[in-house]
């Protein structure tokens, strides 16, 4: 099988940085923001199944949780098939299992909270909203640092 590897930013800047990083390797890099244009993605060499990867979807949040609920839909449907796989470190809701990730996960959410670049989730909150996307968590794995886990999320149903 063919695997056909697209980086997608909205950055030129990121795109020619990632591009020069990743010399030699067989990747498209896209220019788009395939969150507010999920037409970014409708391309003759990008077909399903596909794996998305993202490590800052708290991020397109700061569009809207419903923008990113519509744009998983929309990937849903035009990859069925395939797989979201989000690292996320999510918002603590009570107790911490350590000062140390407490005190990183508060700091995590009051940043992104400045910067209005994005939203961090409660675990609770997360599947909220892949639930309301009408995607279905297959796996979530936490990863042993900081809290983090990595969210699998089946986008749709094999045609």
């Amino acid at each position: 099988v063919e695997r056909v590897r697209v980086g997608v930013d909205r950055s030129k800047q990121a795109l020619n940085e990632a591009a020069a990083r990743s010399a030699g390797a067989a990747i498209s890099w896209v220019h788009g923001d395939f969150v507010s244009n999920p037409d970014t993605l409708k391309s003759p060499e990008i077909r399903g199944p596909v794996a998305f990867y993202s490590v800052h979807l708290h991020e397109f949040l700061a569009l809207g949780e419903g923008r990113v609920s519509r744009w998983l839909s929309t990937l849903s449907r035009d990859f069925p098939g395939s797989y979201l796989v989000a690292l996320e470190q999510p918002a603590i809701e009570g107790e911490a299992e350590s000062e140390v990730l407490r005190l990183y996960s508060s700091s995590n959410r009051f940043i992104h909270h400045l910067i209005g670049n994005g939203r961090i989730l409660s675990s609770e909150g997360w599947n909220r909203l892949f639930a309301e996307a009408g995607v279905r968590v297959s796996t979530v794995q936490e990863l042993g640092y900081l809290g983090y886990c990595a969210w699998v999320v089946r986008l749709g149903e094999d045609k």
